[in-house]
């Protein structure tokens, strides 16, 4: 049967009742040994008391998700963590006995440099010390950290649709250094593919023209893509070229805060100017509070949903 339970999100601990949910399937599941999995957490949603409990049904890897290795670019991307919450997050894991850690990543991100890629080795070595410096007889466990770097993608509808996507050789570059300064034995380096990433930046960022490369790319025989040994990027860069479309122009390259985005007609209840003074405060490195701290202004409030849109309000 079934051994596992996995809840699946782009970020779990935003799922405001993360905690009850989490704590019902464990009441209804624990006794046949079905175990609970928490993949995508933040680091400050982190209820170490409900993780406690999760392992002892059955001990999985837990997975964390910093995204960038210096606090700079953490606060480009308005993360809102530092290096203590993450390094005393892995260090309450450990001492509650894992020792297996998955920790994500994204290169590419706007405004990044080498020292900020180079952070991501450091953010990953200073973990590894963390397990290992500490008395003998605390030590538990085969201790792994599997990294794994994405390649960024801007989306519409963020404060980054305007930036350019790095390109493939770009990306190339970037995943190539990690993999030649991270060595050693404890820890497992993977990346996105660069190629596969650059087509979904065309995809996020495209217009309705796209549509003819991508029904030129299927009637061709791109169909399982999503399968790594079924992906053949020659085949989709044919296919655009041969429906005069250019990838280039959608996904790598910037565009002023005056152009009209192929989504704009589109209301998704945040303000456009909302959008463009969080670019522009990331390009500070200011970051914004979470929305249930201190709201924001964004607009989808008077907008979408006529209120308060945080949950202690509804």
């Amino acid at each position: 049967g079934h051994e596992e339970i996995s809840l699946s999100s782009l970020s779990t601990g935003d799922y405001s009742k993360l905690i009850e949910l989490s704590q019902a399937l464990l009441d209804k599941y624990e006794e046949r040994r079905i175990g609970l999995s928490l993949p995508s957490l933040r680091l400050d949603s982190i209820t170490f008391g409900l993780i406690e409990r999760v392992q002892k049904v059955r001990k999985s890897g837990l997975t964390f998700a910093p995204e960038a290795g210096s606090q700079r670019m953490r606060d480009v991307i308005n993360k809102n963590i530092t290096e203590d919450d993450i390094l005393g997050s892995v260090k309450t894991a450990f001492e509650l006995g894992w020792s297996n850690i998955k920790l994500y990543f994204m290169v590419g991100l706007p405004g990044e440099t080498r020292d900020d890629i180079y952070g991501i080795k450091e953010m990953v070595y200073k973990i590894k010390d963390a397990f290992f410096d500490r008395p003998r007889e605390a030590i538990r466990g085969n201790f792994n950290i599997n990294v794994s770097a994405a390649c960024f993608v801007p989306k519409p509808f963020t404060p980054f649709q305007w930036d350019p996507q790095n390109t493939v050789k770009e990306f190339q570059d970037k995943t190539g250094y990690l993999k030649r300064e991270i060595r050693d034995k404890k820890i497992s380096f993977s990346y996105h593919d660069p190629k596969l990433s650059n087509l979904e930046g065309v995809f996020a960022l495209g217009d309705r023209r796209v549509a003819r490369g991508m029904k030129k790319a299927f009637e061709m025989g791109c169909t399982f893509d999503g399968w790594g040994d079924q992906f053949d990027y020659d085949k989709w860069l044919t296919a655009f070229i041969e429906e005069n479309i250019s990838m280039d122009f959608y996904n790598n390259r910037k565009k002023e805060y005056d152009e009209i985005l192929p989504w704009d007609f589109i209301d998704c209840g945040i303000r456009k100017e909302y959008l463009i003074d969080e670019k522009e405060k990331s390009l500070k490195e200011i970051t914004t509070d979470d929305c249930r701290v201190n709201c924001s202004g964004c607009g989808v409030n008077t907008s979408l949903v006529g209120g308060p849109c945080f949950e202690d309000s509804l």
